[in-house]
């Protein structure tokens, strides 16, 4: 029988940011990185938080702006939230660790590892950004964020209208059973905040640019030498899949895991199949 551990909520001071995140287990830590939108620590890994604690200490953060984090007022990039990262393993006395990266934070966790490859042992990238240099829908999307409250009024329709946040939320599920009362709730939450709202905004606007992204690490992904494990949906809307399977076959110390009929949220559309595969290939299984 799996022992119980008691997940823990902590803040910290990182950076004049006061940083919620979660810590649970005991093990060799296992850092867990969100990416922007709907997200955060507890909507992203609430799963990796209950099921991998008898392995790992798994310790999740919430990026400042998401989740029980302070605001953040000012225009940022993926380089913010990596030196965020660092002044956070440093001050939690972190010396080696894995981390795992969803969307964003699959990008946090290639330019971190870059940076610092003597302190991390292997990466899981999940639908992860910063791997391409053009999103889909990529004109879209750049030109959304350039006209005036067009964000603010998509965002207050997803946000007030229980109808349209219901539908939207359930259609960014391509596995519709994953597209729970719950975790609807969770989400229609989240979106109240406008905090949470700013924080994506201020992202978006520095990274999706008209003649393509900000960060594209995939010109450098061949000084990685660390074992790497790619998992993408198929149907990733924002994403491109081949993305990760480009990066996969540049990298010969790395694995891939293409789920079919799956979007852009993988942990959540696919979370029991995806869990394992994860915890199987930190375990060296």
């Amino acid at each position: 029988m799996q022992k119980e551990f008691a997940i823990k909520e902590k803040w910290i001071d990182v950076n004049g940011y006061n940083i919620h995140y979660f810590v649970v287990g005991k093990g060799k830590p296992l850092v867990c990185l969100h990416g922007t939108g709907q997200a955060s620590a507890w909507i992203t890994f609430k799963n990796v938080l209950k099921e991998f604690p008898g392995n790992f200490q798994v310790i999740a953060l919430d990026w400042p702006g998401y989740g029980k984090s302070s605001q953040i007022y000012i225009p940022h990039t993926v380089e913010f939230f990596i030196k965020i990262l660092e002044t956070f393993v440093k001050k939690l006395d972190l010396e080696k660790f894995s981390l795992v990266g969803h969307s964003m934070g699959g990008a946090i966790t290639i330019g971190f590892t870059l940076k610092f490859p003597e302190k991390v042992e292997k990466l899981v990238l999940v639908d992860s950004y910063g791997l391409g240099n053009k999103l889909n829908r990529h004109l879209l999307m750049a030109l959304g964020l350039k006209l005036p409250m067009a964000y603010d009024v998509g965002w207050h329709l997803m946000s007030k209208n229980n109808f349209v946040s219901k539908s939207l939320i359930r259609a960014s599920l391509v596995n519709k059973e994953a597209a729970t009362d719950e975790y609807v709730k969770e989400i229609q939450e989240a979106m109240k905040d406008n905090k949470l709202r700013d924080a994506c905004k201020l992202w978006a606007k520095e990274e999706i640019r008209l003649h393509g992204t900000t960060t594209n690490y995939s010109g450098q992904l061949s000084k990685l030498k660390l074992p790497i494990f790619f998992l993408h949906g198929r149907k990733d809307r924002l994403f491109p899949v081949k993305w990760s399977q480009n990066a996969h076959q540049n990298l010969p110390n790395s694995k891939i895991k293409v789920f079919e009929n799956t979007g852009h949220i993988t942990l959540t559309d696919r979370p029991s199949e995806a869990n394992h595969l994860i915890l199987n290939f930190l375990l060296d299984k």
